[in-house]
Order: structure tokens, then sequence, then C-alpha cells
């Protein structure tokens, strides 16, 4: 009896032991693995009418369209549309649906193709926070992210992640920008039966679903910006949103661009915030287009420009006189004009080896160059200070010949001035 008393007893020891180390290392995995959760801070702006119309609105400083919500704030309708098509097991299981994803193992084997991804509205969410790829790997990540989820967040605070993150085509986010975006309502006022037309995208028998869009109906403004904008074109703008990094000017509608605080002296930030309040119009020089982030960078357009003038940038020889930007231990970056940065390296300053240049040419000293070479389209350019000073040394020596040559006394020895003064 002592004998198999001691044997269950070591056998519960193991297993408490065992227990003790899986929750340590789960433990230990939680702190060094933290869930990536999003700033519930960020999103877009929407400004709205006293009746709930929205009049205007902004998204946030990386262009995307997301206003933050709650689930009270979301229509009890849609709320039992989402979990009836996507989880209706959402309130029951703890993160991960086995039965779901065993289905969608079987469907796989059976088809020899992935037919449903098994993925629970959690799942989804541990996907949104942190993107993994589309590997048995992938998964597993995905599957333990959701775990995580369920240990830290409770179910509301889960669903209220996936209405503000999930993703409603391009670069709107979240249930309430989708709603405002297509339908010019917030999302607690969608009801049944109301009217909406929409695009079939995709039907799948296999599955039983249609997908259908309501982007798709609309025009990309962005089709439009090859055609009406280029770079270093002078174009008048609406200043739509500020912010601490800058302000966002309307080019065209739908079509905002950043002009970047670096790009606006310090003399002028607080003035064009003030502008922005009032939705001023503000002339800017296009610096690049990047079409595929959907991105325009800008900067103030210099005074005289006209809208509509493309500017031209520095040229090969050119001398320009400049401010220093910033010097660094290999060189000085030179700024040129909108947009325009060139570096003089140790070698072209035309001081001593050795010399450091923090002390004579700080951040705002003006100083001239000589452009002598651009690189990668306009985004490297080097310059040379030693070279404009030997020009100028030049140029000093020949009129100090010129000088010499027309007897202005310029340049004349004291035995020239001896033999002038004998003959008058």
């Amino acid at each position: 009896m002592r004998d198999l008393i001691a044997k269950y007893a070591s056998s519960i020891k193991r297993v408490v032991y065992s227990a003790t180390v899986i929750v340590g290392v789960v433990f230990l995995l939680d702190r060094i693995f933290p869930l990536p959760l999003p700033d519930p801070s960020t999103g877009a702006t929407v400004v709205v009418a006293r009746d709930g119309t929205p009049l205007r609105a902004f998204a946030d400083e990386d262009g995307i369209w997301r206003y933050p919500v709650t689930t009270d704030q979301v229509s009890a309708l849609y709320l039992d549309a989402l979990l009836n098509y996507e989880d209706r097991w959402f309130w029951k299981h703890p993160g991960v649906n086995p039965f779901a994803l065993a289905r969608a193992v079987a469907q796989m084997a059976w088809y020899r193709k992935p037919i449903s991804g098994g993925s629970t509205l959690t799942m989804q969410v541990a996907r949104i926070i942190d993107p993994h790829s589309r590997t048995f790997f992938g998964k597993c990540k995905q599957i333990l992210r959701a775990l995580q989820l369920e240990a830290h967040l409770s179910k509301n605070e889960i669903l209220t992640l996936y209405l503000n993150h999930a993703p409603f085509g391009g670069s709107i986010q979240g249930v309430q920008a989708a709603s405002y975006a297509y339908l010019g309502k917030p999302a607690d006022r969608l009801s049944v039966g109301q009217e909406v037309s929409v695009k079939v995208l995709r039907v799948d028998p296999q599955k039983g679903k249609i997908t259908l869009s309501l982007k798709a109906l609309e025009g990309d403004p962005w089709v439009t910006v090859a055609g009406q904008l280029r770079e270093r074109q002078i174009v008048t703008g609406k200043i739509v949103r500020s912010t601490d990094f800058g302000l966002f000017v309307e080019l065209l509608p739908g079509v905002d661009g950043l002009l970047h605080m670096s790009e606006i002296p310090r003399s002028q930030q607080g003035q064009l915030k003030e502008a922005a309040a009032g939705g001023a119009e503000i002339a800017v020089m296009v610096l690049g287009i990047d079409a595929g982030k959907k991105r325009i960078s800008l900067a103030l357009a210099p005074e005289g420009a006209t809208a509509g003038e493309e500017l031209k940038g520095a040229e090969v020889g050119a001398i320009i006189t400049g401010t220093v930007e910033r010097v660094e231990p290999f060189g000085v970056f030179v700024r040129l004009g909108p947009g325009q940065t060139g570096l003089i390296p140790n070698a072209e300053m035309g001081t001593q080896r050795g010399t450091d240049h923090r002390k004579d040419f700080g951040p705002g000293t003006e100083i001239r160059v000589v452009v002598v070479g651009i690189e990668e389209g306009g985004k490297r350019i080097r310059l040379s200070r030693s070279k404009v000073l030997a020009q100028e040394e030049q140029a000093e020596t020949q009129a100090y010949i010129k000088g010499s040559q027309r007897g202005g006394g310029f340049g004349l020895t004291l035995g020239d001035l001896l033999k002038k003064q004998m003959k008058n």
C-alpha cells in the first residue's frame, strides 16, 4: 500500500513539476513577446453636423481613414450579422475553434487546396495586429497570438479591436470609417433593408460566398495624379489638417500631400498652424510622388513662383549660396533650396585637414558652393566649397592683372611709381 501511495505521489509531483515548467515558459514567452496592441489614441478625424451628417474627414498621419468606435456605437444588427458570418462561437471559444480548424484541414486534404481558413474573429484580430506569412508556421503564430489575446483582453475588447482595425478596402479601416465613406452615416445608424449599390467581385460556389465591394464603384482619385501633378511643380492647395510633424494640403479632390515641418522655416510655423485652422490656401512645390504608397511630399513654394510653374533643380556647375543644415564627421550638409540638400565632403571644404567644421559652419550659416555631381535623380547632390574658393581666387588674380595692365596704379611696383613721378 505504501509503495502504491509513493508511486502516485511521485506521479503527482512530476505532473505538478511539468505544469509549473509549462506555466513558467508560457509566462516568460508572454513577457518576451508582448502583444503589439495598436495605440488607441491614433485615428482619423471627422467633422459632423448636429444631425450626425459628416461634413469633413481627415486621414491620420499614415493616410489611413479610421475613426475610433466602441461596440455600443455600432448597430446591434451589424454585430449580429458579423458574428453569424465570421464567428458564431465567438463568445464561447478560447480564441481558437478546434472544430473549425479540423474542418479546414479536412477540406484542404479533400479538395487539395485551401477552402476555409478556420480562423476565429480573435485569430483575425491577431493577424491584424501582428501580420504573418500564409504558411504553417504563420498559422501557428496566429493561433498563439489569439490565445494571448484571450488571456489579456476581454471578449468585448477583442471585438472592439476588430471593429476599429478591420480592413474595408484601400486605406479605410474600421466599421465607422467604412460607414461614413460608403453610406454617409455613423455605424450606429445601419439598418436592415437599406439599399446599397455594390459591385460583385467574386462568386465562390464551393464556399457559398459572394464577395462584394462598395469601394470598387468609386473612382480612385489617385488615377488622375500622374496627369495633373509633377515633381517640382508649383501648386496651390488648401490646408486641411495640422499635426506636430507637418501640414496636410489638399492638392486635388481626395488627394493630400504632406508639407513636413522640416520644410517650413521656424519663423513661419506658428503662422501656418493658425492658418490651417481656417483652411487657408497655400502655394507649395511638389517634391516627390509615391503612387504606390499614395504619398506626396511638399515644400513651401519660393517667393515669386506661380501656380503651374515647374522649377528647375540644381544643375552641375552651378554656384549656389546655401545654408548649413547640419555638420557630420564626414562633411557638411547644405540646404540649396526647397527640398534640395547637398553634401560637401570634408576634402572639398577648403580647410586644413582635421578642422572642426562645427565651430565655423554652424546650422544656418550661409555658404557658397558649386554643384559637382547629381546622382539618383537628384536625391544625392555632391558639392564643393574648395572649388568656389579657387574660382574666386583666380578671379581676383585676373582682376589684379587687368588693373596692372591699365596702369591705374593698381599692382604697380615702387620703380614704376618713381618713373611716373619723374615724368610729371
